[in-house]
């Protein structure tokens, strides 16, 4: 009877000892994300007619950013990517294309986002700004957003 008593007892405790080493299985994190940002003089003090969109897609394992951005009505200087909220003009983290490049509608292109940047933009602290000759600091704007 002990040794029943005795074995039993190894027998749940090694089941005890299994069971706590498997690591509970965890459901895939979403990785690809749709961005969009409608852009018009809002917060640029430009008073600008000119419109614009992005849309883009968001890898989160690579931490890229695939975009292609139209505007109408405006002559395009930069395409910068601030960081900041709709209130705040936030300092630029990127030019989306070369300043030696005439921009032309659409722009396309891709970056990768620092970790900062990729964290900004899941809390809607990222803007598109489009400058102009007339409006050097900015003639439209858009907030990015992104659709969870």
């Amino acid at each position: 009877m002990k040794t029943y008593i005795f074995l039993t007892t190894v027998v749940l405790f090694t089941a005890s000892l299994i069971s706590c080493s498997k690591k509970e299985e965890q459901p895939p994190q979403k990785v690809r994300f749709d961005v969009s940002a409608q852009m018009d003089a809002t917060g640029t003090g430009s008073a600008s007619t000119a419109k614009g969109n992005l849309s883009a897609e968001y890898l989160s394992n690579t931490r890229k950013l695939t975009y292609t951005i139209t505007y109408t009505a405006i002559d395009a200087d930069q395409v910068n990517l601030h960081q900041g909220t709709a209130q705040v003009i936030g300092n630029p983290i990127v030019t989306l294309k070369p300043t030696t490049t005439k921009y032309s509608s659409p722009v396309k292109g891709s970056i990768t986002l620092d970790a900062a940047s990729a964290a900004a933009l899941f809390k809607d602290q990222l803007y598109l700004n489009i400058t102009s000759s007339k409006f050097p600091k900015g003639e439209i704007r858009g907030q990015l957003l992104v659709k969870k």
